[in-house]
């Protein structure tokens, strides 16, 4: 990847402090070309989401919209709820294509806590007849890999679509999968990332390199790809609250060191409370975006 210029995106972090119009502004100033955006926007329900109008006002190029992931597993039940996911799905994919947006992203499964649906036939046929609307509709729906890998591998097995593709998330396989090579398997479908990191207990969207996944590895397989080539793209939270029930703060951070979280014992970035952690909060939104910037310059080795 080294002397290529690549582009630097993601979904716009998210502060309580600075208003939107801000760091939309701050975000550009910073060096990120490229925006994701989420359903709060898509479907002009949250007054604090990036709208694709606000997105193009500042100058930004729309990658993904990540589709409305919650109750995404009744679509393995038989039920009604299920095709009333199936139909928002739907909704939503027009919905982009409408403001010319072609790539959204979904997951599989939703919930990490739980076990995941059984894979069938029922759910399947459901996800086929999604491919087949985005087909309809020349939009690329790019499948994340999620708490399992086999739910990809029953859909990908069975959906025979261009306009079915892969997306990689780094903290789900660093969390869930470390073992499962994604982009040796599905290097031809790889058309999104979401490049984030955590402890390998919780999904913590902690900021590349400051975790404990392996990024050589990440940086390697990203290379190896013509889309990571092209674009950096990060799924990050400016502030990270995560639970541990039941631990100490100092078991909290013994577990963090012990597992090689890198930031564990950086006290201006991490908070260790009994029964959770806080990650970035004493940073300021420039900072934040600074650092962020910075992580994205060493996986693209610009100086």
């Amino acid at each position: 990847m080294a002397n290529k210029k690549i582009k630097f995106g993601g979904y716009l972090p998210n502060s309580s402090k600075v208003a939107l119009h801000d760091r939309l502004r701050l975000f550009r100033e910073f060096g990120f070309e490229v925006i994701g955006i989420t359903p709060g926007g898509i479907n002009a329900t949250d007054k604090n989401a990036v709208t694709p109008r606000l997105a193009e006002k500042y100058g930004f190029e729309i990658d993904n919209v990540h589709l409305t992931g919650t109750e995404t597993n009744k679509l393995w039940f038989d039920c009604l709820e299920g095709e009333d996911v199936f139909d928002r799905y739907c909704r939503e994919i027009k919905t982009c294509t409408d403001y010319g947006i072609k790539k959204g992203v979904t997951h599989l499964t939703w919930g990490s806590h739980e076990p995941a649906p059984a894979i069938n036939q029922l759910g399947i046929d459901r996800f086929k007849r999604i491919a087949e609307f985005a087909e309809k509709h020349d939009f690329v729906l790019a499948l994340e890999n999620s708490i399992t890998f086999e739910h990809l591998e029953a859909a990908f097995g069975n959906i025979d679509s261009k306009h079915i593709g892969f997306c990689w998330d780094t903290g789900h396989w660093s969390c869930f999968t470390p073992d499962y090579d994604f982009i040796e398997k599905y290097r031809d479908r790889f058309v999104c990332m979401h490049l984030d990191d955590n402890d390998k207990i919780e999904d913590n969207h902690l900021m590349p390199y400051d975790g404990a996944a392996d990024w050589d590895k990440i940086k390697k397989d990203l290379a190896s790809t013509s889309f990571g080539e092209d674009l950096i793209f990060f799924e990050i939270n400016a502030g990270v609250t995560r639970k541990y029930p039941g631990k100490t703060a100092d078991e909290i951070k013994q577990m963090w060191i012990a597992n090689g979280v890198k930031i564990a014992e950086d006290e201006k970035l991490v908070t260790y409370k009994d029964g959770c952690i806080e990650a970035y909060l004493n940073l300021s939104y420039e900072e934040y975006l600074d650092r962020m910037y910075k992580a994205a310059c060493r996986l693209a080795e610009r100086d």
